[in-house]
């Protein structure tokens, strides 16, 4: 019984696969592997499907002899028993049904549910390579879109096609019973039924991957047409990116219509050749009732399974548009579970962090023949001011990237407190350094929202003394709602001075170990900057405070200066940064 109840979901995902020529087992494995945890649930679900499939024989016996005993007999007593009887049945089944599809939900949204938690907690784990390379529209449709089918599968699957799978072979079973001969009739036509199933299949599948790829485009069109309408006014391009998304929606309105046709085409087919077995029986049958070999009632009750049986035979084909579909959906969301690079680090020790980082002989490139880093050293003790100048586009965010973890050194190591970071929680470390970005980000939200991210738990209090530190919270308060002001997506509401001090908040909130500011002030004037840096200064916990800047004003706060030049890092003077800072400006 236990072997049964592994291998049920099983044998249903390869009998599908088989037929409807869906060849991306790991997809189905995949899809599969979120209902194994539901297997006894399930067994017990095909039990209770097959019991009901069962309540059929009662009413077709009570036809039967309805029109062999009752009516023959004159029995008007004994034909209201035969139909309260039916009613009975059918109230039961009814019932049954009402259960049996509450049931089946709870497994069905349980498993989705777990399937799109797996998918936000994926992108978490890929790197951020993949995230910089792949389109978010495309991953967004994906994660949205593509579950809501593979919803819909699930409900196809166990809501329509067990439940009529079960139902047509009880119906089978006793149709051999009454009469081997017609269902032998019957089956004639099952190889038109097989080879029609792959003609029609085959091209639902491929009208199903065209739309499906004309809807990824639509999507990515209008996130493109949100995010980017700005860019879209200022180059005075409404027009042409309008008759672009245009075009875009005509290809969807197009391709959904020749996959709806595609769908028409093979139910349609199906159920007539399906049908032809139904008229052969309404002739075979009705011949051996006129000459006498069969009586009246047993050829009613015959013809009523067999209408019976075709809308069963029926609802599996109809469904296996939506199995094709679904199985797309399955291959896309498997290859992002299962493909793409991850997070260079996955380790779980949890070290008391001081603030001290060190890269030791690491060099790094991008995957061309040209490294950004060689062989560098460097060292950031607790406490330290370190500065790192160098042209655009030298390598210093790489240094940057490489300290949060986000890449893993071509050859060397990077390490915290002696401890390399192939042994330690990444993210608990993380929360220890506080980062400005040169371009911080910010999302459509309040500005306290935005400045607690990350930190939700942090009270009105450690907010405004960050804000203070930050320079940000008199202004904050000038605003119309104060700190529940909108801000809108990016921070388009606010002025750039705006949202670097509140990133510089939000980065003091949790009173890191550890302060990166990769150009912190491009958005300051001298007075601001000066106090900025005083305050950094000042602060009670100390942190180490790392300085990837082109501004001079900052770069003097530091006692260390490095100068990175074609992937080598050394430390140079004071004077010797301002000619290079000087030489970067002109």
């Amino acid at each position: 019984m236990t072997y049964h109840r592994r291998t049920f979901m099983a044998r249903i995902e390869a009998a599908i696969r088989r037929r409807v020529g869906l060849t991306d087992a790991a997809a189905w494995r995949m899809f599969g592997g979120y209902y194994r945890p539901h297997a006894r649930s399930l067994f017990f679900y095909a039990l209770v499907s097959s019991g009901q499939s069962l309540t059929i024989l009662p009413v077709l016996f009570l036809i039967r002899y309805a029109f062999d005993v009752a009516i023959p007999q004159g029995d008007v007593r004994l034909l209201v028993y035969f139909g309260v009887g039916i009613v009975m049945i059918r109230v039961l089944n009814g019932v049954i049904v009402l259960a049996r599809r509450s049931y089946i939900v709870r497994i069905i949204n349980g498993a989705i549910r777990d399937l799109r938690h797996d998918l936000i907690s994926r992108l978490y784990v890929l790197s951020r390579d993949f995230h910089a390379r792949s389109d978010p529209a495309r991953v967004h449709t994906w994660i949205v879109q593509e579950t809501g089918r593979a919803d819909n599968l699930s409900n196809k699957l166990f809501s329509a096609m067990l439940p009529a799978a079960l139902l047509s072979l009880v119906l089978f079973i006793y149709l051999c019973v009454l009469s081997w001969t017609m269902v032998l009739l019957m089956i004639v036509v099952a190889p038109a039924v097989w080879i029609t199933m792959g003609i029609t299949g085959s091209h639902v599948q491929r009208h199903v991957k065209v739309f499906q790829h004309s809807f990824e485009t639509f999507s990515r069109g209008v996130f493109f047409v949100l995010r980017h309408i700005d860019l879209t006014f200022i180059q005075a391009f409404e027009h042409e990116e309008t008759r672009r998304q245009a075009q875009h929606l005509e290809d969807l309105s197009r391709t959904g219509k020749n996959m709806s046709l595609s769908f028409a085409v093979h139910n349609e087919v199906q159920r007539n050749i399906v049908g032809l077995a139904g008229i052969l029986v309404l002739v075979f049958g009705g011949a051996q009732v006129a000459i006498g070999q069969i009586s009246i009632g047993e050829f009613l009750t015959f013809y009523l399974a067999a209408s019976l049986l075709n809308g069963s035979v029926n609802t599996v084909i109809g469904s296996i548009p939506d199995v094709v579909a679904g199985n797309e959906s399955l291959s896309k969301l498997r290859r992002l579970m299962e493909d793409g690079p991850v997070q260079p680090y996955s380790g779980s020790k949890q070290i008391a962090f001081t603030g001290r980082i060190m890269l030791s002989k690491v060099s790094f490139d991008y995957g061309g023949d040209d490294p950004v880093l060689v062989k560098i050293d460097l060292e950031i003790p607790p406490g330290a001011r370190i500065a790192i100048v160098g042209s655009n586009g030298v390598g210093k965010s790489t240094i940057f990237n490489l300290i949060l973890g986000f890449y893993r050194p071509t050859s060397g190591q990077v390490l915290a407190d002696n401890v390399s970071y192939d042994g330690i929680d990444m993210r608990l470390l993380r929360r220890e350094i506080g980062v400005v970005r040169q371009r911080a980000t910010f999302f459509a939200g309040t500005v306290l929202e935005n400045i607690t991210y990350g930190w939700p738990d942090a009270c009105l209090d450690e907010v405004v003394t960050a804000s203070r530190l930050a320079g940000a919270h008199d202004f904050i308060t000038a605003l119309e709602d104060g700190y529940n002001t909108q801000i809108g997506e990016s921070g388009i509401l606010l002025s750039g001075g705006e949202c670097q001090r509140i990133a510089i908040a939000r980065a003091l909130l949790g009173k890191p170990k550890l302060l990166i500011l990769d150009e912190p002030t491009n958005h300051l004037d001298a007075d601001s900057v000066e106090a900025l840096m005083q305050t950094l200064l000042m602060l009670d916990y100390r942190p180490g405070i790392v300085l990837i800047s082109h501004d001079m004003r900052v770069v003097g706060f530091a006692e260390q200066i490095f100068r990175l030049e074609e992937g080598v890092l050394v430390r140079v003077t004071r004077a010797k940064a301002e000619d290079l800072v000087a030489a970067v400006g002109a």
